[in-house]
């Protein structure tokens, strides 16, 4: 139980503060009193995922939703999910859905 109110509380904490490019885990780390490590292996043990692939696949899914729901362009939701790079988002948003973005 405990472990689901941390994955909780890092979801919500990565959504506020998704547009954030140096979203990390250090970051992380700060906000809830852990070492980048501890971040790491707590996420690794409860998502099976390293930090970054939590936050990409979090920032990602968010941009799922903006793409459904918004009038944004494919570069202006890179940019709003956290992508320094809007062919990077693209690249690795078609590799999770199977489709480029701009045909989602």
């Amino acid at each position: 139980m405990k472990e689901d109110n941390l994955i909780d509380e890092l979801k919500v904490f990565v959504l506020e503060n998704i547009n954030e490019f140096s979203l990390n885990g250090e970051a992380i780390g700060k906000q809830f009193g852990m070492s980048r490590m501890q971040v790491h292996r707590k996420i690794k043990s409860l998502t099976s995922l390293t930090t970054s692939e939590y936050i990409r696949t979090i920032r990602l899914e968010r941009a799922a939703e903006l793409l459904e729901d918004e009038e944004l362009n494919v570069s202006e939701i890179a940019y709003k999910t956290g992508f320094s790079s809007p062919s990077h988002f693209s690249r690795v948003f078609k590799k999770k859905y199977g489709k480029a973005p701009s045909k989602y």
